[in-house]
């Protein structure tokens, strides 16, 4: 269960496994909501600017998020994500984007979201 001071010391399993679970789920929702107030619907968060960065264009931090929000159970939080990519989600972006990153980034976050709900 880890060292003094480290989650879950001293704890039995089950609660060591709990009190884990929740640390993981804040940490994600501390984050989440730090990309919501400061970068919504660009690629990602830059958190010393506190700024959206883009490089695909297509939202990138939302689509790889749905599905770890349904696992979580923030269906709330699933929903805007996926109003965002129902609503501004598109493909018409002119130049050159990475085929790589709009794969496993999109294209799999899309179909993890679609299979994990």
């Amino acid at each position: 269960a880890g060292g003094p001071g480290s989650v879950g010391a001293g704890l039995p399993r089950g609660e060591v496994d709990k009190e884990r679970r929740d640390a993981v789920k804040a940490a994600l929702m501390w984050s989440w909501e730090g990309y919501k107030n400061f970068a919504w619907g660009t690629d990602e968060l830059m958190p010393q600017a506190k700024t959206g960065h883009n490089w695909l264009g297509q939202g990138g931090t939302i689509i790889d998020a749905m599905s770890t929000l349904a696992i979580m159970g923030e269906i709330t939080e699933f929903k805007k994500a996926a109003e965002w990519v129902k609503s501004e989600l598109h493909f018409e972006h002119k130049g050159d984007v990475s085929f790589f990153e709009t794969t496993i980034r999109v294209l799999g976050g899309l179909l993890s979201a679609y299979e994990t709900t």
